[in-house]
């Protein structure tokens, strides 16, 4: 099986959408009640939210297949820093999603590498994340690819509050 990595075209939107929802769900959604986890899915996850975000010029979204089948897509915010403001030299990894059923096969690695590349075209410098400290096996594959925590972040959401590690890595 030949894993291809292509950008996302904006009618992938539903298919990222139904992606993140599922693993979302699987690694967080034990943490929220079923109605904040549905309106959180639907902020985040909704399928016009992602046919919004894929049309924005300053957002690459790119796509893992294997045999037609898509098992990740990651997202990138180019030029937003780490204090969420604009900056020329640095990039958010927003969001990085391996199909449950298809992890365990480097295929976030492989999808991440493709973004890194990307990255140092760019001549971004520093390219940060967060992630939730309640998934410790998202937290240990970031350290692995050469991220470092860099403190905490409170992110409000209606009803609850989610607290993330901010991950950085220089290039």
């Amino acid at each position: 099986m030949s894993l291809l990595i292509r950008k996302a075209v904006g009618t992938d939107a539903e298919t990222i959408s139904n992606l993140g929802k599922k693993a979302f769900t699987h690694a967080f959604g034990y943490l929220l009640s079923d109605i904040s986890l549905r309106k959180y899915l639907n902020k985040v996850y909704g399928t016009e939210k992602i046919a919004e975000s894929l049309a924005k010029k300053s957002n690459t979204f790119w796509i893992a297949e294997l045999e037609n089948t898509t098992v990740a897509f990651l997202k990138m915010k180019w030029n937003f820093g780490l204090n969420k403001k604009a900056s020329e030299t640095e990039a958010n990894l927003q969001h990085l999603y391996v199909n449950p059923d298809f992890t365990g096969q480097r295929i976030g690695e492989t999808i991440l590498k493709r973004a890194l590349e990307e990255t140092k075209e760019r001549k971004t410098n520093k390219l940060w994340l967060e992630v939730f400290p309640e998934g410790p096996d998202s937290l240990r594959f970031f350290i692995k690819q050469g991220f470092a925590v860099h403190g905490k972040y409170l992110h409000p959401f209606d009803d609850f509050e989610l607290e993330y590690d901010v991950l950085v890595k220089h290039l």
